[in-house]
């Protein structure tokens, strides 16, 4: 069965599924107050913006099959087997749930207002962007017990692990803000390699490469240097990014639209329009 991409709108209270790669509509169903974070594994799990729980959708119809207490304002979601990760700004917390019956099988303090989440490719590691406390950390994944902790040069918005280092994505400045890409050394230091113009919002290693999404753009970086491969304009603030093929969906919030990029030329493929973009799965 073809993949499709779920996507959901805050506003609205819907969760739309859209046609990979082509971006049409196939269906939607309504999901909470204020749908906001995905992830999916297996089922579909939705993060509330506006209360403290996340949803459990199975099957192509995602069909509610449970709702589950959560801490406050949900930043970002994970799911892997049988566990849900959930990083709350509200309650400057990580969470382990059990994804099928919502049980609370962890919780540990994380950073001031963490803003991203990522799932390392071990499966066990967690990477953890700690906000305005502008660290980085790795914790277990299965006991949330913290294995390091890295200043970065601003506040960290987002984490990831590309070409063997950890790499962070950074705000610096007070006023004309701008966004940071560098990545921690073995020693724990931080080595900033490229400034970006404007407010960021995400990166994901995609394609042989770090995508970024900061205000106005898509950057691809080359590993390890960093250089720019290409760099597309966008009408508004990329804040969520999936790779899907040779392709990346990302959801501009601002603007209200979901995007298909070429990973390899930086061509946007495919638009559609929806109303505050706020999650995005493939499922």
């Amino acid at each position: 069965m073809a993949e499709m991409l779920a996507v959901s709108e805050a506003q609205r209270g819907y969760i739309l599924r859209l046609t990979l790669p082509d971006l049409e509509p196939a269906g939607f169903v309504r999901c909470g107050v204020s749908p906001g974070r995905l992830a999916a594994c297996g089922d579909l799990f939705c993060a509330d913006r506006s209360e403290s729980a996340v949803y459990r959708l199975c099957g192509r119809a995602l069909e509610l099959a449970g709702a589950f207490p959560v801490a406050p304002e949900t930043e970002s979601l994970a799911a892997h087997g049988e566990r849900l990760f959930v990083l709350s700004g509200g309650a400057n917390s990580l969470q382990t749930l059990n994804a099928r019956t919502g049980e609370l099988l962890g919780s540990a303090a994380m950073g001031v207002y963490p803003r991203a989440l990522s799932l390392l490719p071990d499966g066990r590691t967690l990477a953890v962007a700690c906000g305005t406390d502008c660290r980085v950390a790795l914790a277990d994944a299965e006991t949330l017990s913290l294995r390091g902790s890295w200043p970065v040069g601003g506040i960290a918005c987002g984490v990831t692990l590309f070409a063997g280092l950890l790499y962070a994505l950074c705000a610096e400045g007070e006023y004309d803000l701008r966004t940071i890409v560098g990545y921690i050394d073995e020693r724990g230091a931080f080595h900033p390699q490229i400034a970006l113009p404007g407010l960021p919002g995400t990166m994901a290693a995609c394609g042989g490469g770090l995508l970024v999404g900061h205000l106005g753009n898509l950057t691809m970086l080359d590993a390890p240097n960093c250089r720019i491969r290409w760099q597309t304009k966008t009408r508004g603030l990329p804040t969520q990014l999936v790779p899907f093929n040779r392709f990346a969906v990302f959801a501009d919030e601002t603007d209200g639209q979901v995007g298909l990029i070429d990973l390899r030329r930086g061509r946007i493929y495919r638009r559609a329009q929806c109303d505050c973009p706020a999650g995005l799965a493939v499922i």
